[in-house]
């Protein structure tokens, strides 16, 4: 909520000097709200942070393999599943380990 309402109040800011700019020239500059912009950086960052984390292509293929490790893990023990360990011979922790 923040990030969106310092975006919107320092867009407005700098859509004001840039208007102003053709009839006060630089004296338009008096309309600029660095506290606002300041405020706007220091939400925008951490955001930016989390976000690029969250998508870096190497942690998402370490996230995908491991929850599909686990599901396969999972499915491997279930007794319901045809093709279980327990369908194979000497279903121990290397059962699969001839394939």
């Amino acid at each position: 909520m923040l990030l969106i309402a310092h975006g919107i109040v320092a867009a407005a800011s700098a859509g004001k000097v840039a208007i102003r700019w053709t009839t006060d020239g630089p004296a338009a500059l008096r309309h600029l709200n660095p506290a606002v912009i300041a405020a706007l950086a220091r939400y925008v960052l951490p955001v930016m942070a989390r976000q690029l984390k969250r998508n870096d292509p190497t942690a998402i293929y370490e996230r995908n393999e491991r929850d599909l490790i686990s599901g396969w893990d999972t499915l491997l023990t279930d007794p319901g599943f045809v093709g279980g360990v327990d369908a194979f011979e000497g279903s121990g922790p290397n059962a699969l380990a001839v394939f």
